[in-house]
């Protein structure tokens, strides 16, 4: 569907899935059309019809934030197009 991965180009719904052997990968449900977002066996069956090895799979695409990284500004935008001068007298 576009790109490989998490990172993927595509609308379709990516789940992370638990394997039989404990490993886990994020899998692309390729028809997700009329699956709605709370419907786990829907997206179980779909995935086994892909011929992925599903344990269990998880939907919350949680992301942690590092409490120990340091925080700092975004560098200024600087614009190379935009020039400004002016005259004192």
């Amino acid at each position: 569907s576009g790109g490989e991965g998490w990172c993927a180009n595509s609308s379709n719904k990516r789940v992370l899935v638990t394997h039989s052997d404990g490993s886990q990968s994020v899998q692309e449900i390729h028809n997700d059309l009329g699956l709605k977002a709370d419907d786990k066996a829907g997206m179980m069956k779909r995935l086994r019809g892909q011929g992925v090895d599903v344990g269990d799979i998880d939907t919350g695409g949680a992301v942690e934030e590092d409490t120990d990284a340091p925080k700092s500004a975004p560098p200024p935008i600087v614009s190379p197009s935009f020039k400004s001068s002016f005259t004192l007298s």
